[in-house]
C-alpha cells in the first residue's frame, strides 16, 4: 500500500471514530434529568388539546412538555422529584391582541402571498382549541398541580378544575 492510501484510511478510520462517538453521545440520556412523563390534559373533563404546559423545579427550572391535539402531553429529560405543573392556553387565544404596525402589516401580507403547497390542507389555527383557563395554573407560585416524577417513563393525568 501506498503512504497516500495509508494516511487516506487512518483518516477515514478516524472520521468513523469521530461520528460514532459523536452519535453515542447524542443518543445519551440527561443524567441530571433522568425521567420521561406522559398523559393526558384535562380541564373540567375537557382535554385541553393546545397551549403550553411546564414542569418547574424547586430552583425554578422550567421544563417544557408537549400538548398534541388530542389532549395528552409529554415531557422528556426532566428531573426526578417534586415538580410544580403550571398549564396556559392564553397564548393561543382568539380573544388575544396580536402584532401592530408593521409586524402586522408583514403577517398580513405573508399570510395572503403564501398559501399551503398544493395537495396540503391549511395548517389548523390553535386558537380553535382555546379553552380559557383560571390564571392560577399559569403561575408556578400559584398552581396547586404538583407531580413527584421518579426515574424512567411513567404516566400522569393533568386534571384541572
Amino acid at each position: 500500500m501506498s503512504r497516500n492510501r495509508i494516511a487516506v484510511a487512518t483518516l477515514f478510520s478516524i472520521a468513523v471514530f469521530v461520528i460514532s462517538t459523536l452519535t453515542l453521545a447524542g443518543c445519551a440520556k440527561n443524567p441530571h434529568a433522568p425521567a420521561s412523563i406522559s398523559g393526558s390534559v384535562s380541564f373540567n373533563g375537557q382535554p385541553i388539546k393546545a397551549g403550553s404546559m411546564k414542569f418547574h423545579t424547586a430552583q425554578g427550572v422550567a421544563y417544557d412538555a408537549q400538548l398534541t391535539g388530542d389532549g395528552t402531553y409529554s415531557a422528556t429529560d426532566i428531573p426526578e422529584g417534586e415538580l410544580v405543573v403550571t398549564v396556559e392556553t392564553e397564548s393561543i387565544s382568539p380573544h388575544k391582541k396580536g402584532p401592530k404596525g408593521a409586524e402586522a402589516a408583514m403577517r398580513a401580507k405573508a399570510g395572503i402571498t403564501q398559501p399551503p403547497p398544493a395537495g396540503m390542507a391549511a395548517p389548523v389555527d390553535p386558537s380553535a382549541f382555546y379553552i380559557k383557563l383560571p390564571e392560577k395554573y399559569n403561575n408556578p407560585k400559584t398552581s396547586p398541580l404538583t407531580v413527584t416524577v421518579k426515574s424512567g417513563r411513567q404516566v400522569h393525568d393533568v386534571k384541572l378544575e
